[in-house]
Protein backbone atom coordinates (compact mmCIF):
# COMPACT_ATOMS: atom_id res chain seq x y z
CA UNK A 1 0.00 0.00 0.00
CA UNK A 2 1.38 3.45 -0.88
CA UNK A 3 2.11 5.99 1.85
CA UNK A 4 -0.71 8.27 0.73
CA UNK A 5 -3.18 5.41 0.50
CA UNK A 6 -2.25 4.21 3.98
CA UNK A 7 -2.55 7.66 5.48
CA UNK A 8 -6.00 8.15 4.02
CA UNK A 9 -7.24 4.72 5.04
CA UNK A 10 -5.82 4.92 8.56
CA UNK A 11 -7.12 8.41 9.28
CA UNK A 12 -9.83 9.63 6.92
CA UNK A 13 -9.73 13.33 6.14
CA UNK A 14 -12.64 14.93 7.98
CA UNK A 15 -15.34 16.70 6.05
CA UNK A 16 -15.04 20.50 5.99
CA UNK A 17 -17.86 20.92 8.49
CA UNK A 18 -16.25 18.46 10.95
CA UNK A 19 -12.70 19.71 11.20
CA UNK A 20 -10.49 17.44 13.27
CA UNK A 21 -8.52 20.24 14.89
CA UNK A 22 -8.59 23.71 13.37
CA UNK A 23 -5.84 26.19 14.13
CA UNK A 24 -7.84 27.98 16.78
CA UNK A 25 -8.78 24.80 18.64
CA UNK A 26 -5.40 24.47 20.37
CA UNK A 27 -4.76 27.09 22.97
CA UNK A 28 -1.35 27.74 24.42
CA UNK A 29 -2.24 25.78 27.56
CA UNK A 30 -3.57 22.81 25.63
CA UNK A 31 -0.37 22.50 23.65
CA UNK A 32 1.89 22.47 26.68
CA UNK A 33 1.10 18.98 27.94
CA UNK A 34 -1.82 16.89 26.63
CA UNK A 35 -3.60 14.58 29.07
CA UNK A 36 -1.42 11.57 29.74
CA UNK A 37 -2.77 8.10 28.95
CA UNK A 38 -1.04 4.72 29.23
CA UNK A 39 -1.43 4.04 25.50
CA UNK A 40 -0.01 7.45 24.51
CA UNK A 41 3.00 6.90 26.79
CA UNK A 42 3.65 3.52 25.15
CA UNK A 43 3.31 4.97 21.64
CA UNK A 44 5.67 7.86 22.40
CA UNK A 45 8.27 5.54 23.97
CA UNK A 46 8.27 3.16 21.01
CA UNK A 47 8.20 6.02 18.54
CA UNK A 48 11.24 7.72 20.06
CA UNK A 49 13.12 4.42 19.99
CA UNK A 50 12.41 3.95 16.28
CA UNK A 51 13.20 7.55 15.31
CA UNK A 52 16.51 7.65 17.17
CA UNK A 53 17.76 4.31 15.86
CA UNK A 54 20.68 4.25 13.46
CA UNK A 55 18.52 3.82 10.38
CA UNK A 56 15.89 6.40 11.39
CA UNK A 57 16.61 8.58 8.37
CA UNK A 58 15.58 5.79 6.01
CA UNK A 59 12.30 5.01 7.74
CA UNK A 60 9.26 6.42 6.01
CA UNK A 61 6.92 8.73 7.86
CA UNK A 62 4.09 6.27 8.19
CA UNK A 63 6.22 3.28 9.11
CA UNK A 64 7.97 5.33 11.78
CA UNK A 65 4.85 6.79 13.27
CA UNK A 66 1.49 5.40 12.20
CA UNK A 67 2.45 1.90 10.98
CA UNK A 68 0.09 -0.92 10.22
CA UNK A 69 -0.47 -3.17 13.21
CA UNK A 70 1.56 -6.31 13.70
CA UNK A 71 4.09 -7.95 15.97
CA UNK A 72 6.47 -5.37 17.40
CA UNK A 73 4.65 -2.50 15.64
CA UNK A 74 2.56 0.35 16.98
CA UNK A 75 -1.16 0.65 16.39
CA UNK A 76 -2.80 4.08 16.01
CA UNK A 77 -3.90 5.61 19.33
CA UNK A 78 -7.40 4.53 20.26
CA UNK A 79 -8.50 8.07 21.10
CA UNK A 80 -8.85 8.83 17.40
CA UNK A 81 -7.67 11.31 14.85
CA UNK A 82 -6.90 14.31 17.02
CA UNK A 83 -4.43 12.53 19.27
CA UNK A 84 -2.81 10.69 16.38
CA UNK A 85 -2.24 13.91 14.46
CA UNK A 86 -0.94 15.68 17.54
CA UNK A 87 1.50 12.82 18.12
CA UNK A 88 2.66 12.97 14.50
CA UNK A 89 3.10 16.74 14.80
CA UNK A 90 5.25 16.36 17.93
CA UNK A 91 7.26 13.66 16.18
CA UNK A 92 7.84 15.92 13.18
CA UNK A 93 9.11 18.67 15.48
CA UNK A 94 11.43 16.16 17.17
CA UNK A 95 12.83 15.13 13.79
CA UNK A 96 13.28 18.77 12.83
CA UNK A 97 15.09 19.59 16.07
CA UNK A 98 17.32 16.55 15.58
CA UNK A 99 18.33 17.82 12.16
CA UNK A 100 16.56 15.07 10.19
CA UNK A 101 15.02 17.52 7.78
CA UNK A 102 13.78 15.07 5.15
CA UNK A 103 11.88 13.03 7.72
CA UNK A 104 10.34 16.15 9.23
CA UNK A 105 9.27 17.49 5.84
CA UNK A 106 7.60 14.19 4.94
CA UNK A 107 5.75 14.23 8.24
CA UNK A 108 4.54 17.81 7.77
CA UNK A 109 3.36 16.92 4.25
CA UNK A 110 1.38 13.98 5.66
CA UNK A 111 -0.13 16.23 8.31
CA UNK A 112 -1.36 18.87 5.87
CA UNK A 113 -2.84 16.16 3.67
CA UNK A 114 -4.71 14.80 6.67
CA UNK A 115 -5.98 18.19 7.79
CA UNK A 116 -5.45 21.17 5.50
CA UNK A 117 -7.05 23.55 8.00
CA UNK A 118 -4.28 23.46 10.60
CA UNK A 119 -2.42 26.72 10.04
CA UNK A 120 0.15 25.94 12.71
CA UNK A 121 1.44 22.94 10.72
CA UNK A 122 1.56 24.89 7.46
CA UNK A 123 3.65 27.63 9.10
CA UNK A 124 6.08 25.12 10.60
CA UNK A 125 6.34 23.34 7.23
CA UNK A 126 7.11 26.58 5.39
CA UNK A 127 9.66 27.77 7.95
CA UNK A 128 11.57 24.49 7.69
CA UNK A 129 11.59 24.67 3.89
CA UNK A 130 12.95 28.21 4.09
CA UNK A 131 15.67 27.27 6.57
CA UNK A 132 16.63 24.33 4.36
CA UNK A 133 17.06 26.66 1.38
CA UNK A 134 14.15 25.19 -0.61
CA UNK A 135 12.89 28.62 -1.58
CA UNK A 136 11.12 27.44 -4.72
CA UNK A 137 8.86 25.16 -2.71
CA UNK A 138 7.99 27.80 -0.12
CA UNK A 139 5.59 29.77 -2.31
CA UNK A 140 3.99 26.58 -3.68
CA UNK A 141 3.26 25.34 -0.16
CA UNK A 142 1.96 28.75 0.93
CA UNK A 143 -0.39 28.92 -2.05
CA UNK A 144 -1.75 25.50 -1.12
CA UNK A 145 -2.16 26.57 2.51
CA UNK A 146 -4.07 29.72 1.60
CA UNK A 147 -6.29 27.87 -0.83
CA UNK A 148 -7.64 26.01 2.22
CA UNK A 149 -7.28 28.90 4.69
CA UNK A 150 -7.89 32.18 2.83
CA UNK A 151 -8.79 34.05 6.05
CA UNK A 152 -5.72 32.96 8.03
CA UNK A 153 -3.80 36.18 8.64
CA UNK A 154 -0.76 34.39 10.04
CA UNK A 155 -0.31 32.47 6.77
CA UNK A 156 -0.55 35.70 4.77
CA UNK A 157 2.02 37.29 7.08
CA UNK A 158 4.31 34.25 6.76
CA UNK A 159 4.28 34.70 2.99
CA UNK A 160 4.86 38.46 3.35
CA UNK A 161 7.81 37.81 5.67
CA UNK A 162 9.30 35.39 3.14
CA UNK A 163 9.09 37.99 0.36
CA UNK A 164 10.47 40.65 2.70
CA UNK A 165 13.47 38.46 3.52
CA UNK A 166 14.11 38.13 -0.21
CA UNK A 167 13.90 41.91 -0.74
CA UNK A 168 10.66 41.63 -2.75
CA UNK A 169 9.17 44.60 -0.92
CA UNK A 170 6.36 45.44 -3.35
CA UNK A 171 5.05 41.89 -3.13
CA UNK A 172 5.54 41.87 0.64
CA UNK A 173 3.44 45.03 1.04
CA UNK A 174 0.62 43.50 -1.01
CA UNK A 175 0.69 40.38 1.19
CA UNK A 176 0.81 42.39 4.40
CA UNK A 177 -2.36 44.16 3.21
CA UNK A 178 -3.97 40.74 2.67
CA UNK A 179 -3.03 39.78 6.23
CA UNK A 180 -4.53 43.05 7.47
CA UNK A 181 -7.78 42.32 5.63
CA UNK A 182 -7.91 38.87 7.23
CA UNK A 183 -7.22 40.07 10.78
CA UNK A 184 -6.55 43.75 11.55
CA UNK A 185 -5.96 42.88 15.21
CA UNK A 186 -2.84 40.76 14.67
CA UNK A 187 0.02 42.55 16.52
CA UNK A 188 2.83 40.70 14.73
CA UNK A 189 1.52 42.02 11.41
CA UNK A 190 2.15 45.66 12.36
CA UNK A 191 5.51 44.81 13.91
CA UNK A 192 6.83 42.92 10.89
CA UNK A 193 5.43 45.34 8.31
CA UNK A 194 6.63 48.37 10.26
CA UNK A 195 10.09 46.87 10.67
CA UNK A 196 10.34 46.37 6.91
CA UNK A 197 9.42 49.98 6.24
CA UNK A 198 11.85 51.13 8.93
CA UNK A 199 14.72 49.22 7.33
CA UNK A 200 13.75 50.62 3.94
CA UNK A 201 14.20 54.13 5.29
CA UNK A 202 10.46 54.89 5.35
CA UNK A 203 10.43 55.81 9.01
CA UNK A 204 7.21 57.82 8.91
CA UNK A 205 5.37 54.88 7.36
CA UNK A 206 6.86 52.58 10.00
CA UNK A 207 5.79 54.95 12.77
CA UNK A 208 2.23 55.10 11.44
CA UNK A 209 2.08 51.29 11.28
CA UNK A 210 3.32 50.91 14.87
CA UNK A 211 0.82 53.54 16.05
CA UNK A 212 -2.02 51.94 14.13
CA UNK A 213 -1.06 48.58 15.63
CA UNK A 214 -1.22 50.04 19.13
CA UNK A 215 -4.66 51.49 18.45
CA UNK A 216 -5.86 48.05 17.35
CA UNK A 217 -3.82 46.10 19.92
CA UNK A 218 -3.27 48.46 22.89
CA UNK A 219 -1.58 45.79 25.04
CA UNK A 220 1.02 44.70 22.44
CA UNK A 221 4.24 45.54 24.29
CA UNK A 222 6.38 44.50 21.33
CA UNK A 223 4.90 47.42 19.39
CA UNK A 224 5.69 49.78 22.27
CA UNK A 225 9.28 48.54 22.08
CA UNK A 226 9.56 49.03 18.30
CA UNK A 227 7.95 52.48 18.39
CA UNK A 228 10.15 53.54 21.32
CA UNK A 229 13.32 52.41 19.53
CA UNK A 230 12.21 54.23 16.38
CA UNK A 231 11.65 57.46 18.32
CA UNK A 232 15.08 57.07 19.92
CA UNK A 233 16.81 56.46 16.59
CA UNK A 234 15.16 59.60 15.18
CA UNK A 235 16.44 61.67 18.11
CA UNK A 236 13.09 62.11 19.84
CA UNK A 237 14.20 60.92 23.27
CA UNK A 238 11.17 62.38 25.07
CA UNK A 239 8.67 60.44 22.93
CA UNK A 240 10.87 57.34 23.19
CA UNK A 241 10.92 57.49 27.00
CA UNK A 242 7.14 57.98 27.19
CA UNK A 243 6.47 55.08 24.81
CA UNK A 244 8.83 52.65 26.55
CA UNK A 245 7.47 53.61 29.98
CA UNK A 246 3.92 52.96 28.77
CA UNK A 247 5.00 49.51 27.65
CA UNK A 248 6.61 48.79 31.02
CA UNK A 249 3.39 49.74 32.83
CA UNK A 250 1.67 47.00 30.87
CA UNK A 251 4.48 44.47 31.25
CA UNK A 252 6.95 45.36 34.03
CA UNK A 253 8.93 42.15 33.49
CA UNK A 254 9.68 42.73 29.79
CA UNK A 255 13.50 42.68 29.45
CA UNK A 256 13.45 44.19 25.95
CA UNK A 257 11.70 47.31 27.22
CA UNK A 258 14.13 47.69 30.14
CA UNK A 259 17.02 47.21 27.72
CA UNK A 260 15.71 49.77 25.22
CA UNK A 261 15.26 52.27 28.06
CA UNK A 262 18.85 51.59 29.11
CA UNK A 263 20.07 52.34 25.58
CA UNK A 264 18.07 55.58 25.66
CA UNK A 265 19.62 56.60 28.97
CA UNK A 266 23.12 55.86 27.73
CA UNK A 267 22.58 57.92 24.59
CA UNK A 268 21.51 60.78 26.87
CA UNK A 269 24.76 60.47 28.83
CA UNK A 270 23.09 59.07 31.94
CA UNK A 271 25.44 56.15 32.49
CA UNK A 272 24.25 55.28 36.02
CA UNK A 273 20.61 55.20 34.87
CA UNK A 274 21.58 52.99 31.92
CA UNK A 275 23.29 50.55 34.29
CA UNK A 276 20.14 50.42 36.42
CA UNK A 277 17.99 49.62 33.37
CA UNK A 278 20.30 46.81 32.22
CA UNK A 279 20.38 45.45 35.77
CA UNK A 280 16.56 45.38 35.88
CA UNK A 281 16.43 43.66 32.49
CA UNK A 282 18.78 40.92 33.71
CA UNK A 283 16.94 40.62 37.02
CA UNK A 284 13.69 39.77 35.22
CA UNK A 285 15.46 37.56 32.65
CA UNK A 286 19.04 36.41 33.39
CA UNK A 287 19.10 34.74 29.95
CA UNK A 288 18.57 38.02 28.09
CA UNK A 289 21.81 38.01 26.11
CA UNK A 290 21.14 41.38 24.50
CA UNK A 291 21.32 43.03 27.91
CA UNK A 292 24.52 41.18 28.79
CA UNK A 293 25.99 42.39 25.50
CA UNK A 294 24.93 46.01 25.99
CA UNK A 295 26.05 46.02 29.64
CA UNK A 296 29.46 44.66 28.62
CA UNK A 297 29.76 47.19 25.79
CA UNK A 298 28.82 50.03 28.13
CA UNK A 299 31.62 49.09 30.51
CA UNK A 300 34.00 48.58 27.57
CA UNK A 301 33.32 52.06 26.20
CA UNK A 302 33.55 53.54 29.69
CA UNK A 303 37.04 52.04 30.02
CA UNK A 304 36.11 49.39 32.59
CA UNK A 305 37.62 46.41 30.77
CA UNK A 306 37.51 44.03 33.75
CA UNK A 307 33.79 44.66 34.29
CA UNK A 308 33.19 44.23 30.56
CA UNK A 309 34.97 40.86 30.68
CA UNK A 310 32.82 39.86 33.64
CA UNK A 311 29.60 40.59 31.75
CA UNK A 312 30.83 38.96 28.54
CA UNK A 313 31.77 35.87 30.56
CA UNK A 314 28.38 35.68 32.22
CA UNK A 315 26.55 36.27 28.95
CA UNK A 316 28.31 33.46 27.05
CA UNK A 317 27.20 31.00 29.73
CA UNK A 318 23.64 31.35 28.43
CA UNK A 319 22.70 28.42 26.23
CA UNK A 320 21.29 29.02 22.77
CA UNK A 321 22.07 30.79 19.54
CA UNK A 322 21.67 34.30 20.92
CA UNK A 323 24.90 34.14 22.95
CA UNK A 324 27.13 33.84 19.89
CA UNK A 325 27.49 37.59 19.42
CA UNK A 326 28.88 37.93 22.93
CA UNK A 327 31.80 35.68 21.98
CA UNK A 328 32.51 37.78 18.93
CA UNK A 329 32.22 41.11 20.78
CA UNK A 330 34.52 39.88 23.55
CA UNK A 331 37.12 38.69 21.02
CA UNK A 332 36.99 42.04 19.26
CA UNK A 333 37.50 43.87 22.56
CA UNK A 334 40.62 41.82 23.26
CA UNK A 335 41.83 42.40 19.71
CA UNK A 336 41.42 46.17 20.09
CA UNK A 337 43.23 45.99 23.43
CA UNK A 338 46.18 44.36 21.65
CA UNK A 339 45.77 40.87 23.13
CA UNK A 340 45.36 38.97 19.87
CA UNK A 341 46.31 35.64 21.47
CA UNK A 342 43.34 35.90 23.82
CA UNK A 343 41.10 36.97 20.92
CA UNK A 344 42.19 33.90 18.94
CA UNK A 345 41.51 31.63 21.93
CA UNK A 346 38.03 33.11 22.27
CA UNK A 347 37.26 32.43 18.60
CA UNK A 348 38.49 28.84 19.01
CA UNK A 349 36.26 28.35 22.04
CA UNK A 350 33.30 30.00 20.32
CA UNK A 351 33.57 27.75 17.27
CA UNK A 352 33.70 24.68 19.51
CA UNK A 353 30.36 25.80 21.00
CA UNK A 354 28.85 26.99 17.70
CA UNK A 355 30.54 24.90 14.98
CA UNK A 356 27.96 25.87 12.36
CA UNK A 357 28.06 29.63 12.86
CA UNK A 358 29.45 30.86 9.56
CA UNK A 359 30.16 34.40 10.66
CA UNK A 360 32.34 33.31 13.56
CA UNK A 361 34.66 31.72 11.01
CA UNK A 362 34.55 35.00 9.11
CA UNK A 363 35.61 37.15 12.07
CA UNK A 364 38.25 34.63 13.06
CA UNK A 365 39.56 34.52 9.49
CA UNK A 366 39.84 38.30 9.28
CA UNK A 367 41.86 38.41 12.49
CA UNK A 368 44.14 35.62 11.25
CA UNK A 369 44.60 37.39 7.91
CA UNK A 370 45.60 40.60 9.69
CA UNK A 371 48.38 38.59 11.36
CA UNK A 372 49.68 37.42 7.98
CA UNK A 373 48.57 33.78 8.03
CA UNK A 374 46.91 33.78 4.62
CA UNK A 375 46.48 30.03 4.29
CA UNK A 376 44.73 29.66 7.63
CA UNK A 377 42.53 32.69 6.89
CA UNK A 378 41.58 31.21 3.52
CA UNK A 379 40.76 27.90 5.23
CA UNK A 380 38.57 29.60 7.83
CA UNK A 381 36.64 31.59 5.22
CA UNK A 382 36.01 28.36 3.29
CA UNK A 383 34.81 26.62 6.46
CA UNK A 384 32.36 29.46 6.98
CA UNK A 385 31.12 29.15 3.41
CA UNK A 386 30.71 25.42 3.92
CA UNK A 387 28.67 26.08 7.07
CA UNK A 388 26.37 28.53 5.26
CA UNK A 389 26.98 29.28 1.56
CA UNK A 390 24.24 31.93 1.57
CA UNK A 391 26.34 34.40 3.61
CA UNK A 392 27.43 37.00 1.09
CA UNK A 393 29.91 38.59 3.47
CA UNK A 394 31.97 35.39 3.61
CA UNK A 395 32.28 35.30 -0.18
CA UNK A 396 33.20 38.97 -0.08
CA UNK A 397 35.88 38.42 2.59
CA UNK A 398 37.45 35.53 0.69
CA UNK A 399 37.33 37.48 -2.60
CA UNK A 400 39.01 40.49 -0.98
CA UNK A 401 41.70 38.22 0.45
CA UNK A 402 42.45 36.94 -3.06
CA UNK A 403 42.40 40.50 -4.36
CA UNK A 404 44.95 41.53 -1.75
CA UNK A 405 47.06 38.58 -2.90
CA UNK A 406 46.91 40.14 -6.40
CA UNK A 407 44.78 37.32 -7.79
CA UNK A 408 42.03 39.45 -9.36
CA UNK A 409 40.67 36.60 -11.51
CA UNK A 410 40.04 34.42 -8.44
CA UNK A 411 38.47 37.41 -6.69
CA UNK A 412 36.09 38.02 -9.59
CA UNK A 413 35.14 34.33 -9.68
CA UNK A 414 34.35 34.42 -5.96
CA UNK A 415 32.29 37.60 -6.31
CA UNK A 416 30.32 35.97 -9.11
CA UNK A 417 29.79 32.71 -7.21
CA UNK A 418 28.74 34.60 -4.10
CA UNK A 419 26.09 36.46 -6.05
CA UNK A 420 24.75 33.15 -7.39
CA UNK A 421 24.21 31.54 -3.99
CA UNK A 422 23.48 34.55 -1.77
CA UNK A 423 20.20 36.38 -1.47
CA UNK A 424 18.70 39.47 0.10
CA UNK A 425 20.30 42.79 0.94
CA UNK A 426 23.63 41.26 1.92
CA UNK A 427 24.44 40.96 -1.79
CA UNK A 428 24.60 44.77 -2.02
CA UNK A 429 27.90 44.84 -0.10
CA UNK A 430 29.23 42.05 -2.32
CA UNK A 431 28.38 44.07 -5.43
CA UNK A 432 29.97 47.15 -3.87
CA UNK A 433 33.25 45.32 -3.17
CA UNK A 434 33.35 44.04 -6.74
CA UNK A 435 32.61 47.56 -8.05
CA UNK A 436 35.54 48.96 -6.05
CA UNK A 437 37.83 46.29 -7.54
CA UNK A 438 36.84 47.27 -11.08
CA UNK A 439 37.16 50.97 -10.20
CA UNK A 440 40.71 50.43 -8.96
CA UNK A 441 41.54 48.53 -12.16
CA UNK A 442 40.25 51.37 -14.34
CA UNK A 443 37.16 49.52 -15.61
CA UNK A 444 34.90 52.53 -15.12
CA UNK A 445 31.78 51.38 -16.96
CA UNK A 446 31.82 47.95 -15.36
CA UNK A 447 32.28 49.55 -11.94
CA UNK A 448 29.40 51.97 -12.56
CA UNK A 449 27.11 49.09 -13.54
CA UNK A 450 28.03 47.18 -10.38
CA UNK A 451 27.38 50.27 -8.22
CA UNK A 452 23.97 50.62 -9.91
CA UNK A 453 23.14 47.00 -9.13
CA UNK A 454 24.25 47.46 -5.53
CA UNK A 455 21.97 50.44 -4.84
CA UNK A 456 19.14 48.66 -6.67
CA UNK A 457 19.42 45.80 -4.16
CA UNK A 458 19.40 48.13 -1.15
CA UNK A 459 18.17 51.62 -2.00
CA UNK A 460 17.97 52.59 1.67
CA UNK A 461 21.66 51.98 2.42
CA UNK A 462 23.36 55.30 3.13
CA UNK A 463 26.98 54.21 2.70
CA UNK A 464 26.28 52.62 -0.72
CA UNK A 465 25.07 55.97 -2.08
CA UNK A 466 28.10 57.64 -0.48
CA UNK A 467 30.50 55.33 -2.29
CA UNK A 468 28.60 55.77 -5.56
CA UNK A 469 28.92 59.54 -5.07
CA UNK A 470 32.67 59.26 -4.43
CA UNK A 471 33.03 57.17 -7.58
CA UNK A 472 31.21 59.76 -9.72
CA UNK A 473 33.18 62.58 -8.10
CA UNK A 474 36.45 60.83 -8.98
CA UNK A 475 35.24 60.56 -12.55
CA UNK A 476 34.34 64.26 -12.81
CA UNK A 477 30.54 63.96 -12.62
CA UNK A 478 30.01 66.65 -9.96
CA UNK A 479 26.24 67.07 -10.24
CA UNK A 480 25.65 63.32 -10.09
CA UNK A 481 28.06 63.04 -7.15
CA UNK A 482 26.20 65.80 -5.25
CA UNK A 483 22.92 64.02 -5.85
CA UNK A 484 24.20 60.66 -4.57
CA UNK A 485 25.91 62.18 -1.52
CA UNK A 486 22.76 64.12 -0.62
CA UNK A 487 20.77 60.87 -0.85
CA UNK A 488 23.25 59.33 1.59
CA UNK A 489 22.71 62.21 4.03
CA UNK A 490 18.92 61.98 3.74
CA UNK A 491 19.04 58.27 4.51
CA UNK A 492 21.32 58.66 7.54
CA UNK A 493 21.52 62.27 8.76
CA UNK A 494 23.53 61.24 11.83
CA UNK A 495 26.49 59.89 9.84
CA UNK A 496 29.33 62.39 9.42
CA UNK A 497 31.01 60.60 6.46
CA UNK A 498 28.75 61.94 3.65
CA UNK A 499 28.95 65.47 5.09
CA UNK A 500 32.75 65.24 4.94
CA UNK A 501 32.63 63.90 1.37
CA UNK A 502 30.34 66.76 0.32
CA UNK A 503 32.64 69.27 2.03
CA UNK A 504 35.59 67.95 0.03
CA UNK A 505 33.52 68.23 -3.16
CA UNK A 506 32.64 71.89 -2.46
CA UNK A 507 36.22 72.73 -1.55
CA UNK A 508 37.32 71.15 -4.81
CA UNK A 509 35.08 73.51 -6.82
CA UNK A 510 36.17 76.56 -4.79
CA UNK A 511 33.16 77.06 -2.48
CA UNK A 512 35.17 77.35 0.73
CA UNK A 513 32.36 78.82 2.85
CA UNK A 514 30.02 75.94 2.09
CA UNK A 515 32.86 73.46 2.60
CA UNK A 516 33.65 74.85 6.07
CA UNK A 517 30.00 74.55 7.12
CA UNK A 518 29.91 70.92 6.03
CA UNK A 519 33.22 70.08 7.70
CA UNK A 520 31.86 71.51 10.96
CA UNK A 521 28.71 69.45 10.63
CA UNK A 522 30.76 66.30 9.98
CA UNK A 523 32.92 66.97 13.03
CA UNK A 524 29.85 67.44 15.26
CA UNK A 525 28.37 64.14 14.13
CA UNK A 526 31.62 62.22 14.38
CA UNK A 527 32.21 63.41 17.94
CA UNK A 528 28.81 62.20 19.10
CA UNK A 529 28.41 58.69 20.38
CA UNK A 530 26.94 56.19 17.92
CA UNK A 531 26.63 53.19 20.20
CA UNK A 532 24.15 50.39 20.41
CA UNK A 533 22.86 50.65 16.84
CA UNK A 534 19.82 48.40 16.87
CA UNK A 535 17.35 47.08 14.34
CA UNK A 536 13.90 46.94 16.00
CA UNK A 537 13.10 43.71 14.19
CA UNK A 538 16.43 41.96 14.85
CA UNK A 539 18.17 43.57 17.82
CA UNK A 540 20.88 40.90 17.81
CA UNK A 541 21.67 41.23 14.10
CA UNK A 542 25.42 41.44 13.64
CA UNK A 543 26.56 44.45 11.59
CA UNK A 544 29.48 43.41 9.41
CA UNK A 545 30.23 46.70 7.67
CA UNK A 546 30.82 50.03 9.33
CA UNK A 547 32.34 52.89 7.37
Amino acid sequence: MSEQAFVVSAFPIPAPHTRAFPLSSFTKHERVRPRKQPLRTTVERRLRTELTSSNASSVSVTSATLTKTGEGQVAPPRDGTREALELLYESAKAEENAGRVCNALRMYESLVKLNANNGRVWVRYVKLLERDGQYGRVTDVLKRALRYNPRNAILWQTWADFEKNNSNFVTARRLFRKAHEANPRLPSLYHSWGSMEYREGRTEVAKRLYQQGLRMCPTATRLYHSLGVLHDKKGNSKAARITLTQGLKLEPDNPYLHHALGVLEYRAGRVAAARECFTRALRVDPRHTLSWLSFAQLEEYEGNSDMARKYYSRGISVEGRTAVQLWQAWARMEEKAGDTHKALRLYQQAVSVYPNDAMLYCSWGKLVESRGDIELARSLFRKGIQADPSKAYLWQSLALLEQRQLDEDSARALFEKGLEVSRGKETAALLHAWAVLEWEKGNVEQARELFRKAVAVDRSCSWLWLWFGRFELANGNLSVARHYISRSINLDPADGSPWRAWAELERGVGDEERARFMFRRAAQLESSRELFEMDPESPLRRPWRKL
